[in-house]
């Protein structure tokens, strides 16, 4: 085994490249070159350290890319316009409508999904219940907005979505159920009404947070819109 100290070392062709290279049974392997303008390109993999910063900023210090207990952090980093980080996120929205003169607990019989980023979560909808399996770890944000029209008033209405799955939930009462009920008021005449109820969830792989929305109303003339539209997102 040799060491060689130099300060410089140079091709000894003009305007060629250097070329650093270990050595696999007597055949040298290429694992660095560097051209005559000074990019460098790996032929093999670059192995960070396996503690403490592996890549900093140029001052030397400023920490940007460190590895501890084999996880990678990035640090001290602003996201330009030209990056599209994956955005965990979700939406699915369900609409019906209802006739003149009824009084129901109404359903539904399908389900949009207007965005889904697949890879955080997969779905599916029978008998009024929406599935949603949640593919990586983490706490995720649920929303869920609904609500009704009527072309004639609303006497009374209420709304409530039986949550269950195997994620843990927060922010739910006891029954783990979302719930609103107009009470003695009514939704007059063509009036918008839209409200939103939010809680939050941790999940670990593969669990699930299932959703079955329910609309109760009486109606006595005209007709009555109703939906229920539910946002996930992750939040950490």
């Amino acid at each position: 085994m040799s060491t060689i100290k130099v300060d410089t070392v140079r091709p000894v062709t003009a305007d060629a490249s250097l070329t650093l290279q270990g050595d696999n049974s007597g055949t040298g392997v290429t694992g660095l070159t560097i051209d005559s303008s000074g990019n460098t390109s790996l032929g093999g993999v670059l192995k960070l350290k396996s503690s403490g910063d592996s890549i900093t900023a140029s001052d030397g210090t400023t920490g940007v890319l460190s590895e501890s207990g084999s996880v990678v952090t990035l640090n001290n980093v602003q996201l330009g316009d030209g990056v599209s980080p994956n955005n965990s996120y979700a939406y699915y929205t369900m609409a019906d409508t209802a006739g003149t003169g009824s009084s129901s607990t109404v359903q539904f019989s399908s389900v949009t999904t207007v965005l889904e980023d697949s890879d955080f979560y997969s779905s599916s909808f029978a008998s009024n219940t929406l599935t949603i399996t949640i593919a990586k770890a983490g706490h995720y944000k649920i929303s869920n907005t609904f609500y009704n029209y009527g072309s004639a008033n609303i006497p009374t209405y209420r709304y409530y979505a039986e949550i269950t799955g195997t994620a843990t939930k927060y922010g739910l009462a006891p029954n783990e159920k979302l719930e609103f009920d107009s009470g003695s008021g009514q939704a007059i005449a063509n009036a918008h009404l839209n409200i939103e109820l939010t809680f939050l969830i941790s999940a670990t792989a593969s669990q699930t947070i299932i959703i079955e929305p329910h609309f109760v109303y009486t109606l006595s003339t005209g007709t009555y819109y109703y939906g229920s539209n539910i946002e996930i997102q992750r939040v950490k």
